[in-house]
């Protein structure tokens, strides 16, 4: 199987980016949802390209890679623009959200992500947030692994049909709100680690 990377190969090495102040195509003030449907190999997300002005749902039949390197990978700093994530989009087994040192940098919307053998790794490898307030995760195997770094007071809640932290068969969960002022989680929805 082969890698979509979404910033290079799809849209030229160039930002997907739409808001008032920032067009994209000659569009001004356009706000849109991007939907990436990737049925034949995994989806690397290149650090640094994606600026969001509206929603994005990216759904990938294998893994979804989070960056090529250290920095932002996804920001929906600017608003209240909701991002979802999904490996094993056709629930045939296998997709993983993997982190590959990029943040998703969320504003005021809700981050959902699911998959089937896991949701970042324990230490280093969790997947890495910033801003992130409300948020549902869930896999099968593999355990959900996330790491929130600036202020926020995270609430695990429902999102998109996704409710709460959820390690189905097997798998620990860790949510951490390390860095900043308000490092509160709040528990709106249950979470379930199977191990």
């Amino acid at each position: 199987m082969g890698d979509s990377r979404l910033g290079e190969s799809i849209i030229r090495h160039s930002s997907l980016a739409a808001s008032a102040g920032n067009p994209v195509g000659g569009l001004t003030g356009a706000t849109f949802t991007y939907t990436l449907d990737e049925s034949t190999s995994s989806v690397a997300i290149t650090t640094g390209t994606i600026t969001l002005g509206g929603d994005l749902v990216i759904n990938s039949d294998d893994d979804i890679t989070m960056g090529t390197s250290a920095g932002v990978a996804i920001d929906a700093d600017g608003g209240a623009f909701d991002v979802t994530l999904i490996a094993d989009a056709d629930t045939a087994g296998g997709g993983r959200i993997i982190d590959g040192g990029g943040i998703i940098d969320m504003g005021t919307g809700d981050l959902r992500l699911v998959a089937n053998d896991g949701i970042g790794a324990a230490g280093a490898l969790a997947i890495e947030t910033e801003n992130l307030t409300d948020v549902a995760a869930a896999t099968v195997t593999g355990g959900v692994f996330l790491d929130n770094s600036t202020t926020g007071a995270i609430d695990i809640t429902t999102v998109g049909g996704t409710v709460g932290v959820t390690a189905t068969t097997s798998g620990d969960i860790s949510v951490l709100n390390t860095t900043g002022g308000d490092r509160n989680i709040t528990l709106t929805n249950v979470v379930t680690a199977n191990s």
